[in-house]
């Protein structure tokens, strides 16, 4: 199974709707199966018992009339006593061996016996002749039977209170077991069933709860395109989130925002091509989450509707105020100059270069990735000193926020050519390439989707340098076999944003596609290769 696959399978299985699936069927089969194993026990103990206690008592009846036989040495035995040891035979489905003082049996019910030498092992006679005055075990009786039997063996004494012998009762133990392995059937059978019936019904359970969660996703949407006269259609349902949402809607509640860990799920899979992994903190924010936010301005009209919002749905609600200024520039604080390889520092346009001699690299990512703080990225200017040079071109797919090609153009590149899948970064990464200087002449930069589009790879052309691709190995994969027909003969390949685990898979692929790996950098968890095209 592909990595891929195994991804995606994991993500559908922490998906909302298998936890519940999963958290239903281990509970029932956990009760079903401590169940199982307590009447089992239980059972299977008091059956034994109640076997046992059967046999010692035919087997003390038996004694009881075998005295004057084993006083005699066995030499006759009456029609009664014989009668009486068939008879105990049947009923308890016991073979009895008449035994004397000497441990060897005389007289037995198991024709299979008959001829036979048979000695009591000496543990049972001393049980029996002891200060206990009973037996109660399993043994082979000195291997007369091929395998360990139940054993119940009793003292026979006269009158004057001698022991002359002793009565012993076999039973097979396989006769038991027989039955349960007929109830361990049954059981399997029955759980099977009772899973099935679980999975019926925490699939309809977990459908009722999910759907009135996406009509609220609908809604939100409809939210987000500026119509803000949509509301919750009533489904008839009684779920709690349901309600509550067409509760806010009815008190005029607009611009809601519904945060759901099956959406989050949804799209996750839906784009897994763009990222290897996931952050661990990211999932856990949305695991088992189901919230409901709205924005109210904050004013008199405001503060008036969301008392009467706060009275209508007589629930407790958590209230923040966010600023305009919030939005646009706290995160800016958290954003500080990076130096990365041994020339180049990454400076945010609002902050003053460092005078340390490198060159600053101004940067103001906006709503695309390549701040310059991952560490793929930091391996990927870094590799650019080493094979970045005068009157060379450099085709940066996957650009983002231009960062790569800007770095590029800083270390003496002639020309570089983006390229990405979203839509927005032409205007960010060429809003940066001016941040320091650089314009159409320069920087070129294009959307579109270079694995599926050949009318885009022909648009890009060939002949270039160096060929920059810092996304993910899913995509790095395919990529190089595209790269050869970019790259000028000689062509520098350098390839980052492979997690670890996919290294092998890609340094593959760039063999089989005529290149040769020169370098291969590690930071953190990824791994970055610098390869030159035979």
């Amino acid at each position: 199974m592909s990595q891929e696959k195994i991804t995606r399978f994991r993500r559908r299985v922490d998906s909302l709707y298998w936890q519940q699936f999963l958290l239903t069927a281990g509970m029932v089969l956990l009760t079903l199966l401590l169940l199982g194993v307590s009447f089992y026990a239980l059972s299977y103990n008091d059956t034994v018992s109640e076997r046992r206690s059967e046999m010692r008592q035919h087997a003390e009846l038996i004694a009881n009339m075998s005295g004057d036989y084993l006083a005699s040495g066995g030499q006759t035995a009456s029609p009664s006593l014989q009668n009486l040891i068939a008879l105990a035979a049947g009923l308890t489905k016991a073979d009895f061996l008449l035994c004397n003082d000497q441990g060897y049996a005389l007289l037995t019910s198991d024709q299979r016996l008959g001829g036979q030498v048979v000695s009591v092992p000496q543990e049972i006679q001393d049980a029996v002749f002891g200060d206990k005055g009973f037996y109660q075990g399993r043994s082979s009786i000195g291997g007369a039977y091929d395998i360990r039997q139940f054993v119940v063996a009793v003292p026979v004494t006269q009158e004057d209170g001698g022991t002359v012998g002793m009565v012993l009762a076999v039973m097979d133990a396989r006769s038991l077991m027989s039955m349960w392995r007929s109830f361990i059937g049954l059981f399997f059978m029955t759980s099977a069933i009772i899973l099935l019936i679980s999975f019926v019904a925490s699939s309809l359970t977990s459908m009722r709860q999910i759907q009135p969660i996406r009509e609220m996703v609908q809604a939100t949407r409809s939210y987000a395109a500026g119509n803000f006269d949509v509301r919750m259609q009533d489904t008839g349902r009684s779920d709690e989130i349901d309600d509550v949402c067409a509760q806010l809607a009815e008190l005029g509640a607009g611009g809601m925002v519904v945060e759901d860990e099956t959406d989050f799920q949804q799209f996750l899979e839906q784009n897994h091509q763009y990222w290897d992994y996931v952050d661990d903190a990211l999932e856990a924010q949305f695991r088992g989450v189901s919230r409901i936010k709205f924005y109210l301005a904050d004013d008199d009209d405001g503060r008036a509707q969301l008392a009467a919002i706060r009275a209508g749905i007589g629930r407790e609600l958590t209230t923040a105020t966010v600023r305009d200024s919030d939005w646009e520039n706290n995160w800016r604080q958290y954003y500080q100059p990076i130096e990365t390889g041994e020339r180049l520092v990454v400076v945010p346009e609002w902050l003053d270069a460092p005078a340390d001699g490198r060159l600053p690299l101004r940067l103001d990512p906006g709503l695309i990735f390549g701040t310059g703080s991952h560490a793929t990225t930091r391996m990927c200017l870094a590799a650019l000193e080493h094979c970045a040079g005068v009157d060379k071109t450099v085709l940066d797919l996957g650009c983002g926020s231009g960062i790569l090609g800007i770095g590029a153009l800083l270390l003496g590149c002639a020309h570089v050519t983006g390229c990405d899948i979203d839509p927005k970064a032409p205007e960010v990464a060429a809003a940066n390439a001016a941040l320091n200087g650089f314009y159409d002449d320069k920087f070129t930069v294009c959307a579109g989707d270079i694995l599926a589009d050949a009318g885009l790879r022909r648009r890009l052309g060939t002949g270039y340098d160096i060929v920059l691709a810092n996304i993910v190995a899913d995509v790095i994969i395919p990529l190089a076999a595209l790269a050869p027909a970019f790259l000028a003969p000689g062509g520098t390949f350098v390839c980052s944003g492979i997690i670890d685990g996919r290294e092998d898979e890609v340094a593959a692929a760039l063999t089989r596609a005529g290149f040769t790996v020169t370098a291969h950098d590690t930071l953190e968890e990824w791994h970055c290769f610098t390869a030159v095209l035979a």
